[in-house]
């Protein structure tokens, strides 16, 4: 990870909320997807039977308010409900498959979060 670049947290709220999206398998945008793209496929995904609902203002998932998290959640919803296959992530080759929840930060980018909050109020 870039040390300038912010770590990809998408937020609070777990993408394991919905039973249904609590498999062990999620579908997240990969490294250096244009914010562009990363919002054609929350649109995908939401007008292809995603439920978009929690990441819309003032709904739970809403926050952090950024392209990366509204990916995340839209492009996991659609890949959990369309057969968790390569193809329902595939998202034109800008989504990959992880077995790691994106919905809690690693322990790399707490530790940057914490080197920057500290480095911050210096």
């Amino acid at each position: 990870m870039n040390p300038n670049e912010v770590p990809k947290i998408i937020s609070t709220c777990s993408l394991l909320q919905d039973p249904v999206l609590a498999i062990g398998e999620w579908c997240v945008p990969t490294d250096g997807v244009p914010d562009p793209q990363l919002q054609a496929n929350v649109d995908f995904a939401c007008s292809h039977g995603a439920n978009c609902i929690p990441i819309q203002p003032g709904q739970p998932c809403f926050l952090p308010n950024t392209p990366w998290s509204h990916a995340s959640y839209a492009m996991n919803a659609y890949f959990q409900t369309h057969g968790r296959t390569l193809e329902a992530c595939s998202f034109g080759g800008t989504g990959m498959i992880t077995n790691r929840d994106p919905s809690k930060p690693s322990s790399l980018s707490l530790q940057i979060l914490k080197i920057s909050a500290f480095l911050y109020l210096s």
